[in-house]
């Protein structure tokens, strides 16, 4: 038993040894595993979400932009029919001044 541990374990559990050293690994790789696949599915949560908020903000800035569009078309549409009243009134003025200098 001086230099040689292996010598120091019996025939019959050197492959008990084997087993329970491999099995304490298999272990321990197990727990690692877990822990990064753990990590990992985090990380993707994460984006994940992170994900769907720029896809919020994003709905958002398009629906203010529609609006803003929207309300400019609505004032370009208001201000042309305002100049189209305006244009009626002047084109039944000038008839109603030509239908009387007519008469005259």
């Amino acid at each position: 038993m001086e230099g040689n541990w292996v010598q120091a374990i019996p025939a019959a559990w050197i492959y008990r040894v084997a087993g329970l050293l491999g099995t304490a690994l298999l272990a321990l790789a197990g727990y690692v595993m877990q822990r990064v696949f753990k990590s990992a599915s985090e990380r993707i949560a994460k984006f994940e979400a992170e994900q769907s908020t720029i896809k919020d903000e994003l709905v958002i800035q398009r629906t203010n932009h529609l609006s803003h569009i929207q309300t400019g078309i609505e004032t370009m549409v208001s201000e042309q029919q305002r100049a189209n009243l305006e244009l009626a009134k002047q084109t039944g003025a000038l008839t109603t001044l030509i239908s009387v200098m007519e008469k005259k």
